[in-house]
């Protein structure tokens, strides 16, 4: 059995075969379905990062309502200053490098959590508690202040992880 391999074997010349194509176009159709699968992959990543922020914000502000709860049984404002200054230091750890929060302390921390607030609550107004009521015996300061300003904090902070 003869196979034959090239066309010029048949004796046509004059027929010229098409050139091979590397790729097909793709059809009207085709494109619209990838660009479909991107807009489903785009809206699967955007799901998943919201899911996980409203994750966290629920999880602080959910440490941060017990950490309320708490000084409303026992009515110590040091233990929730503490508390405070604990939850603040781990979520700023946590959204930023470490090497920008883990060594700042007093004056240089307060204006850290002052980013991005316009008023400046925490090294001019009542977050500046923070700075020694955690280490007194029993400090004496507006507690719910406190909380409504960490509040605000939290909800102006970006907590993406």
């Amino acid at each position: 059995m003869n196979v034959v391999r090239n066309i010029r074997d048949l004796g046509i010349s004059d027929l010229d075969m098409p050139t091979e194509f590397l790729w097909w176009p793709l059809t009207l159709a085709s494109w619209l379905g990838i660009l479909v699968i991107i807009i489903l992959i785009g809206f699967a990543v955007w799901a998943i990062l919201e899911y996980r922020k409203r994750k966290v914000v629920s999880f602080v502000n959910n440490s941060l309502n017990e950490l309320f709860e708490r000084y409303k049984n026992d009515f110590d404002a040091t233990a929730f200053a503490r508390g405070v200054s604990v939850l603040f230091k781990r979520i700023y750890l946590t959204i930023n490098r470490r090497s920008e929060v883990a060594g700042l302390s007093g004056i240089e921390w307060l204006r850290m959590l002052d980013q991005g607030l316009q008023d400046k609550p925490f090294t001019t107004g009542v977050g500046k508690v923070l700075l020694s009521a955690p280490y007194q015996e029993m400090a004496d300061y507006d507690v719910e202040s406190l909380y409504q300003l960490c509040l605000r904090r939290i909800e102006t902070l970006r907590l993406v992880t």
